[in-house]
């Protein structure tokens, strides 16, 4: 299990060194960040991986929270924190859960078609 943790970290530092790189282009983030999502959650292959993009939001949030001042008292701009949570969500948690179950769950149906074409050479 320590290893399949190592991957995830591994996973999270490569999507920050490249939206680190270009933070302001987008492009790099879903080519890379797409497959290198499904391929871990093939590689992982356990369906509590799809709780990692979660705890990062939630990790992350708290960050933000903690050393963003906010408005103090004058709120006419709005608090943009709360901004920062959604576009985690839209931009990262929602999308990362999406392909660490395809990638898991691509990994389990072909075990699946695997075991079904075994069954059936045994019993022709």
């Amino acid at each position: 299990m320590l290893w399949r943790l190592a991957v995830l970290a591994a996973w999270f530092g490569v999507l920050y060194a490249v939206v680190s790189i270009e933070p302001d282009d987008e492009t790099p983030y879903v080519v890379v960040g797409i497959p290198l999502t499904v391929a871990v959650g093939v590689l992982v292959n356990r369906w509590w991986a799809l709780l990692a993009p979660w705890l990062i939001t939630v990790v992350l949030t708290a960050i933000t929270y903690a050393s963003w001042p906010g408005c103090n008292g004058d709120c006419a701009d709005g608090d943009e924190r709360g901004l920062v949570v959604i576009a985690l969500l839209i931009i990262f948690a929602i999308p990362a859960t999406l392909l660490f179950g395809a990638g898991v769950g691509s990994r389990r149906f072909a075990r699946f078609m695997r075991r079904l074409d075994k069954t059936a050479e045994q019993d022709a």
